[in-house]
């Protein structure tokens, strides 16, 4: 071969690797009065279980970390929308913002299931509006979608009061042939 480990065959030892095979053999065969023997293997073995052990807490701890800065973010995303929302909601109107994480949630008495996400309920009177959005972790994307969904309940409220230009029913309507009637 051309200096190229084959993987079917095991890699020759190194002299630092063979040194350690050396001490562990001669540690196993001490008696286990002098520390070696059952006494040598079930001490090393539990070092190595505590050490693997360590390490999945480790990555464990990490990984929870990073799933509560997630929810964090939606957290304070929920906060920059209900601080747009009192400048938007007429008098009887109700409306917050909810970060989601994927779990069923309890609204008005009916539970949904919601993603990982951004949440946004209006309620008037009896008559419940439901908006939702998938955070992509991008501020900006993120935010400006928390202002789209402010402007989208600005609309509904206004649709509801009968304001808004495009509910109106009054509009001129479109022929066939391009001809707009009254």
């Amino acid at each position: 071969m051309s200096g190229k480990h084959d993987p079917i065959l095991p890699a020759r030892p190194t002299p630092e690797g063979q040194q350690e095979d050396q001490e562990h053999l001669r540690q196993v065969d001490l008696p286990d009065a002098e520390g070696g023997g059952h006494v040598y293997i079930e001490q090393t073995e539990g070092d190595k279980q505590k050490q693997q052990k360590e390490k999945i807490d480790d990555v464990n701890s990490f990984l929870e970390g990073e799933r509560q800065r997630v929810f964090t973010y939606r957290n304070d995303l929920a906060t920059y929308g209900n601080g747009m929302l009192p400048d938007i909601l007429d008098k009887g109107w109700e409306g917050r913002f909810l970060a989601t994480d994927g779990s069923l949630i309890n609204l008005y008495d009916q539970s949904f299931k919601s993603q990982e996400g951004l949440l946004l309920v209006l309620k008037y009177r009896d008559e419940v509006y439901i908006r939702a959005i998938r955070t992509t972790r991008d501020s900006q994307v993120d935010t400006n979608a928390v202002r789209v969904m402010c402007e989208q309940a600005e609309n509904t409220i206004d649709s509801r009061k009968g304001i808004l230009l495009s509910d109106k029913k009054n509009q001129p309507k479109k022929t066939k042939g391009g001809v707009y009637l009254e």
